[in-house]
């Protein structure tokens, strides 16, 4: 078939990074279903890939998708995304990518495909496109460049729903390249986020997760992120709000003293930790010590029953000595951590940690060094792990189901039922409802269960 003959009609979405990234994917594929076009899994006449430069892992998985797509075929356009678009777009366009978008203009995609349907093979870089009133999403959004945001108000097939709130971060953490390519934090209405969810509420969803790029930075005229949690929690359809990773300083103890009296709110938080030694702490420009995290979250495990914890950890940032590995070993454990998301050192563009490699002020951690240390850590995480599930045995957790065999707990827990559904009960009974279940033993990374007869 020649693709240049025809119109786009079907796309492909490809998603990488974080639940933000998934979000915006999200109304990405509103906004194209809108101009008319089908989202499809196969043989699409257009690729868009929403793009992640949080480490060279993920750009490097990327380029790989590109090359595969360009390689079986070769006619099929791409408009790539996002941050890897914003920090290298020539990059992208010398794969074969072409057409790229960045951060703030993810709303003009439809743009970028009447593009292509004018010339399907151009090689446009349309970082700097200002976006227009009409490709606004909504009237809400219509206040200033600041507040404008996207908006996506269909539901998808999903029991939870994630909500994007927040966008931005100022921190300058010195391994970190998010700054740069986001920008400053930028707080979504209040007004238009609960209207989201109503929406959500109505389609049937029972959680509501809320993403952001730095969720601590939430703060939308006089109100801040507890405010919008209040706010949904009182929406009667919503059991549950979850928040997603999140900053420890934004555990303050008035913070978690008005939380604590949310009873929907689900009770599992991701606090990033980066690192248990204090000088490392230091040299990635990180606002706490150990000793104030490890204060916080045993003032949170005070206040929240059940509470379980999960975090970040970088492995091998320049200058990391034996004593300073030893001491974020040390650290986790005394954390009992459900989960550790393990990561490798990664140089970024544009950070004061490349900038001290290149300048020769910080020195490279030898790779053999950092495997040996990330496979040390995943143990202890799996190790820790383990320990958190086996004190559910025997318990009694209530479940929002997936699947008619799997759901997760309030706490994130992953729960999967060790029998199939009793006869005379229907997987629509099940799925997108909460139920509870007897905890019968614990696996390495879920709990089994049974359904009560």
């Amino acid at each position: 078939m020649n693709t240049a003959s025809k119109k786009i009609q079907t796309v492909k979405f490809h998603s990488f990074g974080c639940k933000v990234n998934s979000y915006e994917t999200s109304v990405m594929m509103n906004l194209v279903q809108n101009h008319r076009l089908n989202i499809v899994s196969t043989d699409p006449d257009l690729h868009i890939i929403n793009t992640c430069s949080i480490t060279a892992n993920s750009e490097r998985k990327i380029r790989q998708l590109i090359n595969k797509i360009k390689r079986n075929n070769p006619n099929t356009p791409i408009i790539a995304v996002g941050c890897y678009s914003q920090s290298q777009p020539q990059i992208l366009l010398s794969e074969g990518v072409n057409i790229v978008l960045g951060n703030k203009n993810k709303n003009s995609i439809n743009h970028a495909i009447d593009k292509l349907n004018i010339n399907r093979n151009c090689r446009l870089n349309l970082l700097d496109y200002k976006v227009t009133e009409e490709e606004k999403v909504t009237e809400e959004e219509k206040v200033t460049e600041e507040e404008s945001d996207l908006y996506f108000n269909k539901s998808l097939k999903r029991t939870r729903a994630e909500i994007k709130i927040q966008d931005g971060c100022d921190n300058f953490c010195s391994y970190c390249i998010v700054p740069y390519l986001r920008g400053a934090p930028k707080s979504r209405n209040i007004d238009s986020i609960i209207r989201e969810v109503r929406n959500l509420a109505e389609n049937k969803f029972q959680e509501i997760v809320l993403t952001g790029i730095n969720l601590a930075k939430y703060k939308y005229r006089n109100s801040d992120l507890i405010d919008v949690v209040q706010k949904i929690s009182e929406i009667s359809e919503i059991q549950r709000i979850r928040i997603s990773s999140i900053e420890p300083e934004f555990f303050q103890i008035n913070n978690i003293m008005r939380l604590c009296q949310i009873e929907k709110l689900c009770r599992h938080f991701h606090i990033s930790l980066q690192s248990g030694s204090n000088t490392l702490l230091q040299r990635m420009n990180r606002k706490y010590t150990f000793e104030n995290y490890y204060e916080k979250i045993d003032f949170l495990r005070k206040k929240f029953k059940d509470l379980e914890l999960s975090t970040d950890i970088i492995v091998g940032f320049p200058n990391e000595s034996d004593i300073e590995f030893n001491e974020t070993l040390t650290n986790v454990e005394k954390c009992e951590f459900l989960h550790m998301h393990v990561f490798p050192y990664s140089e970024r563009l544009f950070t004061k940690a490349q900038s001290n490699i290149q300048n020769g002020v910080w020195n490279k951690v030898d790779n053999s060094v950092k495997k040996t240390r990330v496979k040390q850590l995943i143990q202890m995480s799996n190790k820790l792990k383990k320990q958190r599930l086996m004190r559910y045995i025997n318990s009694e957790l209530e479940v929002l189901f997936e699947s008619s065999n799997f759901g997760l707990t309030q706490n994130y827990l992953k729960v999967k039922l060790e029998k199939k559904i009793p006869a005379g009960i229907k997987k629509e009974q099940i799925i997108g409802k909460m139920s509870k279940v007897k905890i019968i033993d614990a696996k390495e990374d879920y709990l089994s269960a049974l359904y009560p007869e």
